[in-house]
């Protein structure tokens, strides 16, 4: 499973394919549709074989860390090994440009080979990658956040030694040890301690 990017969003199904029995039962199928995001998505199915296979509300919007049960009715018998797919795509609901799409494969065999339980795997392995994602995503966010620290830290300390350094046009301006190149006009310093209270307060406030 992929990490979140900026232009798509991972689909998350509870199951990997549809199977319906050859002798037409059952004849109704159901998969989730499973939304972890903290904004709610819209959502629609399509079908290649609409003769075939009717998806009930096949389209709509699911809100916040939230699922929707979609229901496939087999309209009439198939012959075994047939595959056809069901096109699953979501995109923000508040930003529809930012969508994401899946496939789902609806196979026709003589005896089922999964039991009503096999949905729980998914859901566990969904789940898994769910932390999983979010686990990396936190890492990037510390790292950054690690990376400014250090550059806030690294600036205020430049901004107290010009504090320090000699002012120009004091008297003890000419006897000091620091070369002349590095003495501040009382504009520079007082621009330095502005910066060193903005900074102050970015370092101090993570504590």
């Amino acid at each position: 499973m992929t990490g979140f990017s900026e232009d798509a969003l991972p689909v998350f199904l509870s199951l990997p394919e549809l199977q319906f029995d050859t002798t037409g039962q059952p004849a109704v199928g159901l998969f989730t549709i499973f939304n972890p995001y903290n904004f709610p998505i819209n959502y629609r199915v399509m079908s290649t074989a609409t003769r075939i296979y009717n998806v009930s509300e096949s389209s709509g919007y699911i809100l916040a860390q939230c699922c929707k049960d979609i229901t496939v009715r087999c309209l009439q018998r198939t012959t075994q090994g047939s595959c056809e797919r069901l096109k699953i795509d979501i995109s923000k609901r508040s930003d529809p440009s930012i969508t994401g799409t899946k496939q789902l494969l609806i196979r026709t065999v003589s005896k089922l080979e999964a039991s009503p339980s096999s949905a729980t795997p998914n859901i566990t392995n969904w789940q898994q990658d769910l932390q999983s994602m979010t686990a990396v995503a936190r890492r990037e966010v510390s790292d950054k956040m690690s990376s400014t620290m250090l550059l806030c830290v690294f600036l205020a300390i430049l901004c107290a030694m010009a504090l320090v350094t000699p002012t120009v046009g004091d008297a003890d301006a000419p006897t000091s040890s620091v070369p002349p190149a590095l003495h501040l006009t009382l504009p520079q310093k007082l621009v330095a301690a502005y910066l060193l209270g903005i900074l102050s307060v970015v370092i101090l406030k993570p504590l």
